[in-house]
């Protein structure tokens, strides 16, 4: 609901529903000329949202989403060092750094592999992008992801204050240019074969 609403603020959309990814029955079929979702990625079972997306695309409909490659796992900073460390304490401390990815990323796989899945559910694959190279998502899961959750926090003060959304356009244009140098030197956007996810077509 919270999301809905910041997306109803955003003036963007006509209108807003609240929906099961895995039940699209509020919609008929052929209804989008495009959806974009990075929620396949997250469902423990997938048969059943494909479906859904299937259905309700047009026929020439477009579907684009984001999903993770054969290479997130590797990718993940904290998520190994959990299973080395032997400290209790520092190993804690790791498993609430990663705060679950591996586990909500459950499907993972190479373009072909997601071509055949894509294949069986009705839907063809045009391209499949790779993203964010093991130096970004170090940077982003040790330079970034441990303050998300304080920063949520701030967001919430800043709204009570009425002064969020300045604030945010501010800090989203500050960090724009500062990542600017990660995404010019090909560290956000591969092109190569080392990414851990997949914006795919």
């Amino acid at each position: 609901p919270s999301l809905l609403k910041k997306a109803v603020e955003t003036g963007t959309y006509k209108r807003t529903v609240i929906a099961d990814g895995q039940d699209l029955s509020l919609f008929g079929d052929n209804l989008f000329r495009s959806i974009w979702t990075n929620a396949i990625k997250d469902f423990e079972y997938i048969d059943g949202p494909m479906d859904e997306v299937r259905r309700v695309l047009a026929k020439k409909g477009r579907l684009v989403t984001l999903l993770p490659s054969e290479n997130f796992i590797g990718s993940l900073y904290y998520y190994p060092r959990i299973a080395r460390e032997k400290d209790p304490e520092l190993k804690k401390r790791y498993i609430r750094l990663n705060r679950g990815r591996a586990e909500y990323n459950r499907h993972r796989h190479s373009p072909d592999e997601w071509n055949g899945i894509f294949k069986r559910h009705g839907l063809k694959m045009n391209k499949a992008i790779y993203l964010f190279s093991p130096d970004f998502m170090k940077f982003w899961d040790t330079g970034i992801r441990p303050f998300s959750v304080h920063l949520i926090n701030v967001a919430k003060v800043l709204e009570s204050l009425g002064i969020k959304m300045a604030v945010k356009r501010a800090v989203v244009g500050y960090y724009e240019k500062y990542l600017g140098m990660y995404i010019d030197n090909d560290c956000a956007y591969t092109g190569k074969k080392d990414g851990a996810f997949l914006v795919v077509e």
